[in-house]
């Protein structure tokens, strides 16, 4: 068989020959010829959540959250201070208490009764103090003079009134318990009799028969007593408030 023509004869062959290895010289390093670099994105860091960020922000500045964290606790306490206790009551107690609280309710509306108005006490006037001096003058200006003759004769008529008069000690008499508590008077000038009751408490050592009295007292009307001789007799008697005897200087005061 016979072989077809080499198409590539009529160009001429060149012979491969291997490329000279270059030997290591110390003074003359080998050429590095740069070579083209890919730049690789990093991959992005995932986003972190609040609470990661906090704790972070935390360990960075660890004086501030100190701070923070002292003054929440502060504003904890005031407010635990400062608002109002709540109940501790189970709601078997807060029930029965609802349950009283709407019966007493009730029963006030049941029993209603009005409001009394404060009574007002009148403010009484202070009295004056009066001395015992300025009563016995009050009491003398306000006698009506008389004599022992005008008395004897009115009889009841005068009854209740007081009077002032001068008389003269007759004689001495007696009250029932055989005490001696007044005296038969008379008028030297005049005629007529009239029985004294002295003051309580009369010194009788101080007076004397024939003294001279001079009486301020009320009158009482006539009153009905025996006589030494047993004769049954009816004297005005006029019972004496103030007392003097011009005789001794002596005054009973009633």
């Amino acid at each position: 068989m016979q072989q077809s023509p080499d198409p590539y004869s009529q160009y001429p062959q060149k012979q491969w020959q291997q490329p000279p290895t270059q030997q290591w010289n110390p003074q003359h390093p080998p050429q590095h010829y740069p070579q083209h670099q890919w730049y690789i994105q990093p991959p992005k860091e995932p986003k972190r959540k609040w609470y990661q960020r906090l704790f972070a922000w935390c360990r960075r500045h660890p004086i501030a959250t100190a701070v923070i964290i002292i003054v929440f606790l502060l504003i904890g306490v005031i407010g635990s201070i400062t608002s109002p206790q709540t109940s501790t009551d189970t709601p078997t107690v807060q029930a029965t208490q609802a349950a009283q609280g709407v019966t007493a309710i009730a029963q006030d509306n049941q029993t209603l009764t009005p409001t009394q108005k404060p009574t007002i006490a009148p403010t009484q006037k202070p009295v004056p103090t009066v001395s015992a001096a300025e009563l016995e003058a009050t009491y003398k200006a306000s006698t009506t003079d008389t004599t022992i003759a005008t008395l004897d004769k009115d009889g009841n008529a005068d009854q209740g009134k007081d009077v002032h008069f001068t008389c003269t000690i007759l004689n001495f008499v007696k009250d029932s318990n055989g005490n001696t508590a007044g005296a038969n008077v008379d008028d030297p000038n005049t005629s007529g009799v009239v029985q004294t009751a002295f003051p309580a408490n009369t010194d009788l050592s101080r007076l004397n028969t024939g003294d001279i009295l001079e009486v301020w007292g009320t009158d009482g009307g006539t009153a009905s007593g025996q006589n030494a001789f047993g004769a049954t007799i009816q004297e005005v008697v006029v019972s004496a408030n103030y007392m003097t005897d011009k005789t001794t200087n002596y005054q009973a005061n009633g």
